[in-house]
């Protein structure tokens, strides 16, 4: 049976909601990171109107690429609101049949929506591209085999290690050191990768509170295995962006950086750094 797994349409304009950006068009869920039906797709749309419905995976044809255009099971039609707490993005669906939704958002750099329901795997993972492309430039999260840390939190029972930069939310990664952790350094190193991309902070659903009230990094060193360096600067938010930095480069043999925190937006409450989830881009 053919598999309808990766499609993404984009339209050229956006639905804008204070500094939060979803692109318009149909996003069809990703199973291997998500908990939804594999066919499950939302359509954004300018003024604030959005579309669910599933789709046949008989019916796609990698040739066609038009998801809009296949016949639609489940349909729904609502509309949604973005709202802001403590720095985390939420949205809020009104449903056609009198339900409603409310899930935390957080966008890929590419406008890609993962949208959460819990502290657990994204409810729904868009995908960017045809099947084809995707494989090809697949996101590849944290497992903890990428990336190593310097220093770590241990708090009782729970450590907040690098395995914790995976794609789920109400975990991350901790330093360990007294103060915010400057000078903490990550160690990654990955083959046939490129865009290394990082959520920052605290990022939990059922307490979006502790993004504020801990560190999250601003700046870092990044240095590659020749020893030349540049300094970085993220944005305070926990969307994803990418680290823009001309020393990562694509390599088939693997490249390793260091990445060693140099400022850091502060916690209202503790002097804790935390990183959500951290990915790159698999590319064969």
């Amino acid at each position: 049976m053919r598999k309808v797994f990766f499609v993404l349409f984009l339209a050229l304009t956006a639905s804008v909601y204070g500094q939060t950006v979803i692109p318009n068009g149909v996003f069809i869920n990703n199973p291997e990171y998500a908990s939804a039906d594999k066919n499950l797709c939302f359509k954004f749309l300018s003024n604030n109107q959005i579309e669910t419905f599933s789709v046949n995976s008989d019916d796609y044809d990698p040739e066609m690429d038009n998801l809009d255009a296949m016949p639609k099971r489940n349909r729904l039609t609502g509309t949604y609101r973005i709202t802001n707490e403590n720095g985390v993005d939420f949205i809020s669906i009104q449903w056609s049949n009198n339900t409603s939704a409310r899930y935390l958002l957080l966008l890929l750099p590419d406008g890609i929506p993962l949208l959460y329901s819990s502290d657990a795997r994204p409810y729904f993972s868009g995908i960017s591209t045809s099947i084809w492309e995707y494989l090809g430039n697949r996101p590849v999260f944290s497992d903890g085999k990428w990336i190593t840390a310097s220093s770590t939190l241990v708090e009782g029972n729970t450590r907040y290690s690098a395995d914790k930069m995976g794609i789920k939310i109400g975990e991350c990664w901790v330093e360990g050191e007294k103060g915010t952790g400057i000078g903490v350094k990550l160690t990654v190193k990955f083959v046939q990768g490129k865009n290394l991309t990082v959520s920052n902070g605290f990022v939990s659903f059922a307490k979006p509170n502790l993004y504020k009230e801990n560190a999250r990094i601003k700046t870092f060193r990044i240095t590659n295995e020749a020893g030349k360096s540049e300094v970085v600067t993220l944005k305070d938010t926990p969307h994803f962006q990418v680290i823009n930095s001309s020393l990562i480069t694509y390599s088939v043999e693997g490249s390793t950086y260091t990445l060693e925190i140099l400022d850091v937006y502060p916690g209202t409450k503790y002097e804790d750094t935390c990183i959500n989830s951290m990915l790159y881009r698999f590319s064969q």
